[in-house]
């Protein structure tokens, strides 16, 4: 009987422990090369501390720049490559393209402070 392995990821984007503050966010930035195809990013998130509720995106550099970074507000749905809707914990397997600029964005728009583990992956 052969044994099967799940592939191998080719780098990590996120790997944190981290307190979101209240009224908050933390982001990170990532790119994917340009010369990968069949992109996948996947992840997990748990939130602790107040109700534990959050709200994980994944968007585009242009939909970070001009909306959440500057503006603070939240970019259109249709912009979002991921949104976790507001939970306690949660995890993502999406495809990306390739050559994209991204930013993983941790989001607490509650009155308490959240410890955050959240760690992903891109394999192709």
């Amino acid at each position: 009987m052969r044994a099967s392995f799940e592939p191998q990821p080719k780098a990590v984007f996120i790997n944190w422990q981290v307190l979101v503050y209240a009224g908050s966010f933390n982001a990170t930035h990532f790119v994917t090369p340009a010369s990968a195809s069949n992109i996948q990013a996947k992840g997990s998130f748990t939130a602790m501390g107040g109700n534990g509720q959050i709200l994980v995106l994944i968007v585009s550099d242009y939909d970070y720049q001009t909306y959440i970074r500057y503006s603070g507000h939240l970019p259109p749905q249709d912009g979002m490559y991921y949104n976790s809707t507001t939970v306690h914990s949660g995890s993502f397997d999406i495809h990306l393209p390739s050559g994209g600029s991204f930013w993983i964005v941790i989001w607490n728009n509650f009155n308490e402070g959240r410890a955050v583990t959240a760690s992903g992956f891109l394999y192709y």
